[in-house]
């Protein structure tokens, strides 16, 4: 294993309790992925059990041949939009599989399904609403944006509603409130 990964891989487990995950089944979709392949060596390393799946479009099976004889972690070459079977009960799925940049989303443009809201919100307006649900003081603060970051953003989400028959049934406000609560008690704040 690499020694940059590897330091990683410590500094990760060593910032979080990871004893949860061990003997679990641990589904991780687009783990053969740049962010997948590090979660999939964490997660091993902490003794979960791993499957990862990934079709490979984007993800590279370099990225986790270190793993592949493993007793704790199986690849599968398979395309997650399809039906999969497994023989375990999964614990925990993390879904990592997603076209990774502007570039793959031209390749795949049909294939990208937007989940979101049709209401845009700043990143601005995002960040003062986290502030208030949480309590925070936390000041914002402003960097130059990169010069490919588009100056809108607003989803587009016609092609959920068509293939789908998805649209949101949560606000974005009652989202954050809940994740919150969530977090709340996972970390028993």
């Amino acid at each position: 294993m690499d020694e940059i990964v590897r330091q990683g891989i410590e500094e990760i487990t060593s910032n979080f309790d990871l004893e949860v995950v061990e003997g679990k089944n641990i589904l991780v979709t687009g783990g053969a992925g740049f962010l997948g392949s590090w979660i999939c060596d964490v997660l091993v390393e902490n003794k979960a059990n791993v499957i990862s799946v990934d079709n490979l479009s984007s993800g590279q099976k370099g990225n986790i041949s270190h793993l592949l004889g493993k007793k704790n972690f199986k690849f599968m070459e398979l395309d997650i939009t399809q039906p999969i079977l497994f023989d375990e009960k999964i614990d925990l799925v993390m879904h990592l599989a997603s076209r990774a940049s502007p570039f793959e989303f031209e390749r795949a443009k049909e294939e990208v399904v937007n989940i979101g809201s049709e209401k845009e919100v700043t990143i601005l307006e995002l960040a003062k609403l986290v502030n208030e649900l949480t309590n925070s003081s936390s000041e914002v603060e402003f960097h130059p944006l990169p010069k490919d970051d588009p100056p809108r953003r607003k989803t587009d989400i016609s092609k959920a509603k068509n293939l789908l028959d998805w649209k949101p049934k949560v606000s974005l406000e009652e989202g954050l409130r809940r994740m919150i609560e969530w977090f709340k008690r996972k970390l028993e704040l």
